[in-house]
């Protein structure tokens, strides 16, 4: 089998992967799901996606999340290792960038660490711009719950979050976190 090398940069990960999990201060949290409110979140119930934490359990953002100091938001994070025990075949293993987060039973919610995510809109981000969560139904190019690079009708300034550099050629981007 030939080397591979990457030409120009690595890809930035797989949306919704803790990509610096050994760093100091790294926080997932298992969480219980709304059921009720995943559900009908539909599309914007999706790994690397912003999400609110409450008193009935893990539910996607809905348009009137409009302010972030109010509200416990964390990161919808992959578990590692897993399985996902709904597929027979191979033993139950789903491929690294599929999947989609239960919706019921527990999830890894990170509140504080770096993690990949793709990134929605048509602003590229930069390292230690600002992030920026779609809180309105999806629309092209926004993705309800998505993450984006600039302010604008139903965005969400994530204050205490930053990208760490530009998307790679898949969209994705790593994004600081609670820090």
């Amino acid at each position: 089998m030939p080397d591979r090398a990457y030409t120009f940069r690595m890809p930035a990960g797989i949306p919704g992967e803790c990509t610096r999990l050994a760093v100091y201060g790294t926080t997932i949290t298992p969480e219980v799901v709304n059921n009720t409110a995943a559900a009908a979140g539909g599309a914007a119930w999706g790994y690397g996606q912003v999400v609110i934490v409450d008193a009935n359990g893990v539910r996607p953002v809905v348009p009137g999340d409009t302010v972030y100091s109010t509200l416990t938001w964390g990161v919808l994070i992959r578990p590692f290792p897993t399985g996902d025990i709904g597929v027979a075949f191979p033993a139950g293993i789903t491929d690294f960038g599929a999947g989609v987060p239960p919706l019921s039973g527990i999830v890894n919610v990170m509140r504080r660490g770096f993690f990949s995510a793709k990134l929605n809109g048509a602003t590229a981000a930069a390292k230690g711009g600002g992030v920026f969560a779609f809180v309105n139904a999806t629309s092209a190019p926004h993705q309800q719950g998505g993450l984006e690079a600039a302010s604008g009708t139903g965005l969400v300034a994530l204050t205490n979050a930053y990208f760490q550099g530009p998307a790679d050629a898949q969209g994705n981007t790593e994004v600081a976190f609670g820090l």
